[in-house]
């Protein structure tokens, strides 16, 4: 119930008040012993923290439970956005040589 009251509040606008209550649903899933709702909370979590290592940690988190329970689609889910992560970061690395490379070959104009 926590995890949906918190999606439905960060759909109206009140992110703050959803992720909180988000992240009471991981702890109570987790006092509950519930890890496919629990493994469900993370995976929202990390759809919107900003920071990219705290995103990685709730995805592997999550991905470990879905696996636990046997929960194919969310595990390929999961680890695709794992991946995209990866290569976006992968990307942004190549991105930042290419342009240091430039600057050391162009002349300033």
């Amino acid at each position: 119930m926590l995890l949906l009251r918190g999606q439905l509040l960060v759909i109206n606008k009140q992110e703050r008040a959803g992720l909180s209550n988000v992240r009471k649903s991981v702890k109570e899933a987790h006092r509950l012993r519930m890890p496919y709702t629990q493994a469900l909370a993370l995976f929202y979590l990390a759809l919107h923290v900003s920071s990219k290592s705290d995103r990685q940690k709730l995805l592997h988190q999550a991905l470990d439970l879905f696996k636990r329970v046997g929960a194919t689609y969310n595990v390929e889910r999961c680890a695709k956005c794992l991946d995209d992560s990866a290569s976006l970061s992968s990307k942004a690395k190549t991105k930042e040589s290419l342009q240091a490379q430039r600057k050391r070959v162009d002349p300033p104009v």
